[in-house]
């Protein structure tokens, strides 16, 4: 068995699979099972991140990509994800295709106001970023929904799209703006940087909002990422039975392994 990830590369998806739930990776990452079923949340955010990466890539050039452009590339990247699926896509109770649209439809708008108010320039859209981690010989790769930039400086953005809001722990919890941000302080020297988590909500009536996690500490940052690496090049795969275990791609071929 490989016990490396990607030649040894490793992205954020990988991080935090890793990290809630060792056999998940596992499956995904290492055996490089197909997942028995994917949430509808995985081609929706998808449609949703192209759909606001055009939006930026109009904001770049100065332009603007109105609602109705906006609303109809939505409809079609999400139409498209569903049915090039080669895996089952499940749905929520009382959710489907028709009513997921219509949720994008107010989520965009929603969102399209909000960044309005930012009064930001927009630099660069879905940026590649990479840099060795230190004290191994991996290297995080990962892609930047968007760089702007405004009188306090560089602002690294991520889009979330999610069923409710992030709490401020779940945010500074989380290792990809930090990550982020460390990857890109050398391209920008001597510039202040801050990483923005752009979080839409998604139902009836989705809400929006800006969040700033704290991203100064590397030291507990660079240790984690050594444990994890030094966990996936030993093999250690640890499960994490829970609440998690409902909603998860591989829970069949989990059931069948002695937890």
């Amino acid at each position: 068995m490989n016990n490396n990830t990607d030649n040894k590369h490793i992205s954020p998806s990988q991080i935090k699979t890793y990290l809630s739930c060792g056999r998940k990776y596992k499956y995904k990452y290492v055996e490089g099972l197909k997942p028995e079923k994917v949430s509808f949340a995985l081609p929706f955010g998808r449609a949703f991140h192209q759909t606001i990466a055009d939006i930026n890539l109009y904001r770049k050039k100065h332009e603007t990509l109105g609602h109705e452009d906006a609303y109809k590339l939505f409809q079609e990247t999400f139409e498209r994800e569903l049915s090039t699926s080669e895996t089952p896509v499940t749905f929520e109770d009382g959710e489907d295709t028709t009513a997921l649209i219509s949720y994008a439809d107010k989520m965009l708008k929603l969102y399209s106001e909000h960044i309005q108010q930012m009064n930001t320039e927009v630099i660069a859209v879905e940026h590649e970023i990479e840099y060795p981690i230190q004290g191994t010989d991996y290297i995080f790769t990962g892609i930047v929904d968007a760089i702007e930039k405004d009188t306090k400086g560089i602002c690294i953005v991520e889009l979330k799209t999610t069923g409710r809001m992030w709490s401020d722990s779940t945010v500074d919890y989380d290792v990809q703006g930090p990550l982020y941000k460390k990857a890109l302080t050398p391209v920008y020297p001597n510039q202040p940087i801050q990483v923005r988590y752009d979080i839409v909500t998604r139902g009836k009536s989705p809400k929006v909002q800006s969040k700033y996690p704290d991203c100064n500490n590397h030291i507990r940052l660079t240790d984690l990422l050594r444990e994890i690496i030094y966990g996936i090049e030993k093999g250690v795969y640890v499960p994490n039975p829970g609440y998690i275990c409902n909603n998860c791609d591989y829970k069949a071929i989990c059931m069948g392994v002695a937890l």
